[in-house]
């Protein structure tokens, strides 16, 4: 009987085409991905121009003159989006975004409601814009939160500045979100009435005077990242956006991470005494 070699593949032989296939899968996988990512982000750009396009009808026709009744009125005609939250200045929305993002409006202007800022919590760059608008706007509400210091409470910028003895002359004194005491609070109260979670976004407040306007107010420098710094070492350098409250001028540039003890505790802040402006 005539002997030959054998039709079977050798375990080598099997491993290859398992591999191959693998690889092959695997790129398939990622092609998939990337075009399924590319879909929702259009999809998703698509949702924000229809609620911008209905928002700017509205105003036009004069029956409501005030951004939160509008925008009320635009997403009771959607068969997409629930709203988050709401104040004056600022609109959040839900189930808009396929990627499961949060869609948020802001007026950058509160005495011109024409001018809207639209962003995604996941498709946009322009996020922290436009939450700065809101932060700035809330961080000066005349009440926030409500945290007892000896006889006194807390419940706004101005109190924490003033009622926290070691901060009430110091004008490189600030509140940072990092922080663990009074930080934590401010960045729960934002979180709930912004109806995004802003404790992935690092941001520091500084008085810029130790003297009052004519209002009473101290006008605030708000630096903000967008940024996870919590592992970042000493000296790293991030992207930051700093708003002049005083001003309503925001500038872009960096600054350097850097460790900072507050009651015996080490959290990580921006190091706003070291801010480079973008030369462009």
């Amino acid at each position: 009987m005539p002997t030959g070699k054998s039709g079977a593949f050798t375990l080598v032989e099997v491993l290859i085409v398992v591999i191959v296939i693998g690889i092959l899968a695997g790129l398939m996988m990622i092609s998939s991905g990337s075009a399924t990512d590319k879909a929702e982000e259009t999809a998703c750009l698509n949702n924000r121009k229809i609620l911008q396009k209905e928002y700017g009808i509205r105003r036009a026709e004069g029956a409501l003159t005030n951004f939160e009744p509008i925008m009320d009125d635009v997403l009771k005609d959607q068969t997409k989006g629930e709203k988050k939250s709401s104040s004056p200045t600022f609109y959040s929305i839900s189930g808009v975004c396929p990627s499961h993002g949060v869609v948020v409006f802001a007026l950058p202007d509160i005495t011109d409601t024409s001018r809207v800022t639209v962003a995604c919590t996941v498709h946009s760059d322009t996020l922290d814009d436009t939450l700065f608008v809101q932060l700035s706007h809330l961080l000066n509400k005349e009440e926030i939160v409500k945290i007892k210091i000896g006889d006194k409470y807390v419940t706004d910028l101005k109190s924490y500045f003033n009622y926290v003895s070691n901060l009430k002359d110091d004008i490189n004194a600030t509140l940072d979100s990092t922080g663990l005491n009074y930080g934590k609070y401010f960045v729960e109260y934002l979180s709930r009435v912004t109806g995004i979670d802003l404790s992935s976004y690092p941001w520091q407040v500084q008085r810029t005077s130790l003297k009052t306007d004519n209002e009473g107010n101290y006008n605030y420098s708000i630096s903000w990242t967008t940024q996870n710094i919590s592992g970042l070492s000493n000296g790293t350098l991030v992207s930051i956006t700093k708003y002049d409250t005083a001003t309503g001028t925001t500038v872009k540039g960096n600054a350097p991470v850097k460790e900072k003890t507050v009651d015996g505790i080490k959290i990580k802040v921006v190091d706003m005494s070291k801010f480079t402006p973008d030369s462009h």
